[in-house]
């Protein structure tokens, strides 16, 4: 009842009639702003319009678009009593305000809408608070004076159309918003660091001189038309977590070679990858095939100022039928029925690597290598004077080990410092040797007596303090009238 009452006093009271906002108030930068209640005692800023046409507005009688240095307030009252907290920034609130030359978003904003500043072409600064987590489709569309990235500790909102060069994302950011460098024509490469989790659509879509695209293994998800394109994308490395490639995501770019899909990827959109006529041979990780497109298709996608019909290929149309595609062992039938464009399917044996922690701590051997007909390898770790094996990166402690292979994988196996026979903990007691020395922790009070193996004292200390030896090799040590441990000292 209290929304009801307060949307008729404020929209009466101005102008006597229903309109698209719910009240106005001046910023303290001496514009008039217009605001939407959204519940919980939140408003978004919005406009007062009731059509959008590609970046033209029909305003009331009256409204006048801001201009210069505006600043948004993080709160703002209505009336003598109705206090809001100002949240939001809704789709198109200042499209076409080519007369906006800065704008101040204050820490309260967690979104902004899609095209909220499309056409600010005046706009010269503009900072994201890191309150924001959120930004719709072109949001920054066509503001070309902007001449520094935008982004905070989440987003990758806008890169600067003029922008020369190679650019490497800053580490931290999780997101790259839709349209973020969207023909950012003189970008040439671009290196997409393990931060980020998702690629919005149309991100990168005609960066016509984009030769390189590197893109970090969080990457969960590369939206629709992200690379579109990108003629001269001739280097491509995807992130070994992409689980979605969305519908035009690769389009005619011009990928060089070998195209790798992760294991984890799960399906790639229409058009995904359609006239990458440089492509001349697929491996794909995934020992079950990803979903793809087979057939041709219409619809309508979003892009700025509208969606707009198109027409959806084969996700690999016009790539040759015939290039080899290496796909995992036992995987053929899959792929012969999900991937019909294709006949030349290879079974690749598993790429198995075992390595070793620290070659100085300890060796691996592999006894008996897996293959497409055996997938069982038999691995042993050998350690170093001084090291005794701890576990492989699986947790496995078994050694050697015996390992079914059900994909591509590399272990590792882990080494750690002897510090005496069974690891020595005797009623809190610990032993240790390293560096030519041997310490008594956990016994304080008692005699400490080393002995060389032949049982010859050679010192005798009180617990807590460092003996020396002569050299490294094996030792007998006494605390107390406690049994002797043997210990080894490098």
């Amino acid at each position: 009842m209290k929304k009801i009452v307060f949307l008729i006093l404020s929209t009466v009271a101005m102008f006597g009639s229903a309109k698209a906002y719910d009240f106005s108030a001046v910023s303290p930068s001496g514009h008039t702003l217009y605001y939407d209640t959204i519940g919980n005692g939140n408003v978004a800023v919005t406009y007062p319009s009731v059509r959008y046409y590609n970046y033209g507005l029909e305003y009331y009688d009256g409204f006048q678009r801001p201009i210069g240095d505006l600043i948004i307030p993080p709160s703002v009252m209505f009336g003598d009593y109705h206090s809001f907290r100002v949240t939001e920034i809704n789709d198109h609130a200042f499209v076409g305000c080519s007369g906006l030359t800065s704008v101040t978003i204050p820490d309260s904003i967690t979104t902004i809408g899609g095209s909220a500043f499309a056409g600010c072409n005046g706009l010269t600064s503009f900072t994201l608070p890191y309150s924001v987590t959120s930004i719709g489709h072109g949001a920054f569309s066509g503001c070309s004076r902007l001449t520094s990235p935008v982004y905070n500790n989440a987003l990758f909102a806008f890169m600067p159309t003029s922008f020369t060069g190679g650019y490497t994302i800053p580490d931290g950011i999780t997101t790259i918003c839709e349209d973020a460098f969207m023909n950012c024509n003189e970008l040439l490469s671009v290196i997409i660091p393990e931060s980020v989790q998702r690629i919005g659509n149309s991100s990168f879509r005609g960066c016509s001189k984009l030769t390189s695209a590197v893109i970090g293994n969080s990457v969960k998800e590369i939206g629709d038309s992200a690379f579109f394109a990108c003629y001269r994308l001739m280097s491509l490395s995807i992130g070994e977590s992409v689980n979605l490639i969305g519908e035009y995501a690769f389009h005619e770019c011009g990928i060089i070679g070998e195209l790798i899909l992760p294991q984890e990827v799960i399906s790639i959109g229409a058009s995904g990858f359609a006239h990458c006529y440089g492509i001349n041979k697929i491996t794909c990780l995934g020992r079950v095939a990803p979903i793809i497109s087979s057939d041709t298709s219409r619809g309508s996608h979003y892009v700025s100022g509208g969606y707009q019909d198109y027409t959806t290929l084969p996700t690999f149309s016009g790539l040759d039928s015939n290039i080899v595609v290496n796909i995992p062992c036992g995987s053929t039938n899959i792929y012969t029925g999900r991937w019909p464009q294709f006949h030349n399917f290879n079974e690749r044996d598993f790429l198995f690597n075992v390595i070793s922690e620290d070659i100085n701590k300890g060796t691996i051997t592999v006894v008996s290598e897996p293959s497409c007909s055996d997938p069982h390898a038999v691995i042993r770790a050998t350690p170093k004077a001084g090291y005794k094996f701890d576990h492989w990166s699986d947790g496995s402690k078994n050694n050697p080990y015996t390992y079914t292979v059900t994909g591509d994988i590399t272990l590792m196996a882990y080494f750690s410092l002897i510090v005496g026979i069974d690891d020595v903990e005797d009623e809190g007691m610990n032993i240790l040797a390293t560096d030519g020395r041997i310490v008594v922790d956990g016994a304080e009070g008692r005699t400490v007596r080393v002995y060389d193996m032949m049982g010859r004292l050679l010192a005798t200390a009180v617990a807590g303090e460092a003996v020396a030896v002569p050299r490294s090799g094996v030792y007998l040590v006494k605390v107390g009238e406690a049994t002797a441990k043997k210990v080894v000292v490098l």
